[in-house]
């Protein structure tokens, strides 16, 4: 008697449910822990897909990171230099940047493609004074378009660097020209607007408006740019450790502005000594705000100050230990990605800090560094013809912080 149809149907699903069961029970003997895998890719990569195994520079590589045949301003002393300028017959700071492809040294032995502006990474640091007129001649030497944007200026609706908005793109090979009054003091900062790559590969730099009344008075002042995409985890386009560390010696009081340009948020911590949030955007604060813990998220800018308190190497780094330490099994207690060094020396005068923490930073008009070709001094001199600050005349003396 041959079986029905129903009859088929019934021993096929009691089969299934027996080889179901019998699976279940063999998972659970065996105590496998459940693997789960993502359907799809990660948006971006950070384990270096653009890692290259030789030279593709644009020009030769000295070892430093930059080009020989670029000759930037004066280095400052964090991985940053400043631009040069020319000046044109009405008074105009006549800036160029060329972006181009470059093998950039992101740590002893590691090579990547980056993109850069006058082959460094970041670019050079363009800083001029409010009310100064300038003009920025942007060379494209990328096998692709871009445009330049200027992050938190204020100027005409043609010069702010959107292709397809504002402007029509740079062509490879072509060149545009921006020209606007500075007017938004603080710091700000410049990039691509073509797409994510190219600031990923380092197509930025510092913008800088010091206000005519003059800039905060401080013994140092350094510029840190965030990356955590095509270069890695990178601080100025530089992983640890190959990172620059920040030099201080005890008691001076050292400005450090933060600027994160890609896609992740970063809690960066200083060890021995808080610090004051005094800026935010180019904007100062109300009131400074005294922490040792600052989370920075994509695009802002952050001015901190701090006074060093004690000789020795502190650590200054993105407290994500997956962002400042080396992954993998035999990696150990390697540190790797967002970390640097506030390296501080003995001072023959320590200073005796207040017992709260730091001062709050006064704007003086006082230059924050020594004047130079590369460098406009801190202030223009409009609001001080009786004071001696400014252009002209000698810098007024600090004036006393206050102690609690």
């Amino acid at each position: 008697m041959r079986p029905s149809r129903l009859q088929l149907l019934l021993a096929t699903t009691l089969a299934v449910n027996l080889i179901g069961v019998g699976t279940l029970v063999a998972r659970f003997a065996e105590r496998r822990p459940v693997v789960v895998r993502a359907g799809a890719s990660p948006q971006y990569d950070l384990s270096a897909p653009d890692q290259l195994p030789g030279e593709i520079s644009v020009a030769p590589d000295t070892g430093s990171g930059r080009p020989a045949s670029f000759l930037p301003g004066a280095a400052r002393g964090d991985g940053t230099v400043f631009a040069k300028y020319d000046t044109d017959k009405d008074g105009t700071k006549v800036f160029k940047l060329d972006a181009a492809p470059y093998t950039w040294n992101v740590a002893p032995g590691v090579k990547k493609q980056a993109f850069a502006f006058n082959g460094t990474v970041p670019g050079p640091t363009i800083r001029v004074i409010e009310g100064d007129k300038v003009r920025v001649v942007v060379t494209n030497h990328l096998p692709q378009g871009t445009a330049v944007h200027w992050h938190g200026m204020v100027l005409p609706n043609k010069q702010d660097g959107v292709p397809g908005i504002t402007q029509d793109p740079i062509e490879p090979g072509g060149s545009k020209t921006y020209e606007f009054v500075a007017v938004a003091t603080g710091t700000h900062w410049y990039h691509s607007h073509w797409d994510g790559d190219q600031v990923g590969k380092g197509l930025y730099g510092s913008f800088e408006v010091v206000p005519h009344t003059g800039d905060r008075a401080v013994d140092r002042d350094y510029r840190l740019f965030v990356g955590d995409t095509k270069l890695g985890f990178v601080i100025n386009g530089r992983t640890c450790p190959g990172t620059e560390p920040l030099r201080a010696k005890v008691g001076e009081k050292i400005r450090i502005r933060l600027t994160p340009t890609r896609e992740l948020s970063h809690p960066f911590h200083l060890h021995g000594q808080p610090f004051q949030l005094v800026a935010q955007d180019g904007f100062d604060l109300p009131q400074p705000i005294t922490m040792d813990t600052l989370l920075i998220s994509t695009a802002q800018t952050f001015d901190i100050i701090t006074v060093a308190l004690a000789p020795g190497r502190w650590m200054f780094h993105c407290h994500i230990f997956s962002h400042m330490h080396a992954q993998g099994a035999h990696a150990g207690h390697q540190m790797s990605g967002l970390v640097t060094t506030l390296d501080v020396e003995p001072s023959a005068v320590p200073a005796a800090p207040p017992l709260n923490g730091v001062n709050p930073a006064v704007g003086l008009p006082a230059p924050p560094v020594t004047p130079g070709p590369d460098n406009p001094p801190g202030g223009d001199g409009k609001d001080d013809k009786d004071k001696g600050g400014g252009q002209g005349g000698t810098p007024s003396p600090p004036a006393e912080p206050p102690h609690h």
